[in-house]
């Protein structure tokens, strides 16, 4: 487990990388993001925030393949 805390502390600090400058992240709380509401335990996001934000990387990555693709077929 304490391996997989500096990548689930890392998508959360990306998640909220459009937050104004100065804010913190919560010790105990919600932040708004664009992906959703990300709750915070003890500093670290529960459970359902770091499913959202592996979900969110998900998508992000298969779109990306589908463009990439897309573009590929196109110079044929």
């Amino acid at each position: 487990m304490k391996k997989l805390l500096p990548p689930l502390l890392a998508l959360a600090l990306l998640a909220a990388g459009n937050r104004p400058a100065g804010d913190e992240l919560p010790e105990d709380g919600t932040i708004e993001t664009p992906v959703g509401k990300l709750s915070f335990e003890s500093g670290y996001p529960t459970s359902e925030s770091v499913q959202k934000l592996y979900d969110d990387l998900d998508f992000q990555r298969a779109d990306r393949s589908i463009l990439w693709q897309i573009l590929d077929a196109d110079q044929f």
